[in-house]
């Protein structure tokens, strides 16, 4: 009883936050949709929508991973999660080399942090260099940064496609399939560590511990 009563609180707590992250996409977006001339809140807006698209998303994981117990663990994932989603757009500043928002957001290509290609490479690096030196801390970022871009790239992908640097960008991805995207891929995480994530669960708790 004590086993099925949890299933159904967790099961409720998934869908709970599986529709605030989809309540927030479609009022980010439409608040970013509405603000056409004061670009400093349109930025602001978006970046905030990012923001809060990452950390809800990895509460989803948190909530379906069974092996994470410490919720100081998991609130440190989530403003990470959250902070990597927003921090990406830091990049048209770089590119830009200016410190001017109009600049900024007016580049004549995507700045390189927008390239899918960059978190493909990132995760696996990092999670082949967590097995080469059995750092359980490694394999445990390599979801967060994967899921902080993914989001991110997706939501982007709207407007613009997906780029593959150097192969190309796809085309815009229907805004019904980036929703259904945004909410699959935290749950597909959240079975991959907890099929595959007994091992990161014993070192990665002594660690926080």
């Amino acid at each position: 009883m004590k086993n099925l009563f949890s299933f159904f609180i967790k099961r409720t707590q998934t869908i709970n936050a599986v529709a605030l992250l989809v309540a927030v996409s479609l009022l980010g977006d439409h608040l970013v949709s509405r603000i056409h001339q004061k670009h400093a809140v349109k930025a602001i807006c978006d970046n905030s929508t990012h923001f809060l698209i990452g950390g809800i998303s990895w509460l989803i994981v948190c909530i379906n991973t069974s092996f994470l117990q410490n919720h100081t663990q998991c609130l440190f994932e989530i403003l990470l999660c959250a902070f990597i989603a927003s921090v990406i757009d830091v990049d048209h500043f770089i590119s830009a080399r200016s410190l001017s928002l109009k600049e900024a957001t007016n580049l004549k290509e995507r700045p390189f942090l927008h390239s899918t290609t960059v978190p493909i490479v990132t995760c696996a690096c990092f999670y082949l260099c967590g097995n080469l030196w059995k750092s359980a801390i490694l394999k445990r970022l390599t979801p967060v940064i994967f899921i902080a871009f993914s989001s991110h790239h997706i939501r982007d992908a709207t407007r613009r496609g997906l780029w593959f640097s150097p192969f190309g960008s796809t085309a815009p991805i229907p805004y019904k399939l980036y929703i259904s995207l945004n909410c699959a891929i935290p749950l597909v995480i959240s079975f991959l560590l907890n099929k595959f994530g007994h091992h990161i669960r014993v070192q990665y708790t002594v660690f926080v511990v």
